[in-house]
């Protein structure tokens, strides 16, 4: 939490006297976006690679644990297939964090 203070002089409009006051305006921080850096992982052909959560690169400055990704791009079907326990995942399917880890 940050504090502002704020001086502000008031008047009445009417030729009254100003009055000085002071503000002091409390900042709580916010829930920020997490980030993840990505990575590329290099694996020989007919080579399956399995993905762990360190591949991701996530962190959250505010301690939150990661629970799911989003997949938004896949493979060409000739350069390879995303499994998960043995099912294609789909484009814009989500994979949970427990399901990485298991």
């Amino acid at each position: 939490v940050a504090s502002r203070d704020i001086t502000v002089n008031l008047t009445d409009g009417d030729g009254g006297s100003a009055v000085e006051q002071t503000i002091t305006v409390d900042i709580t921080a916010s829930n920020d976006t997490p980030e993840v850096s990505g990575a590329t992982v290099t694996t020989a052909e007919d080579t399956e690679y399995t993905v762990t959560l360190a591949d991701l690169g996530y962190s959250d400055v505010d301690g939150d644990a990661l629970v799911s990704i989003e997949i938004t791009a896949l493979p060409l079907a000739s350069a390879g297939t995303l499994l998960l326990n043995g099912t294609a995942v789909p484009l814009n399917g989500t994979v949970s964090a427990a399901q990485i880890v298991a």
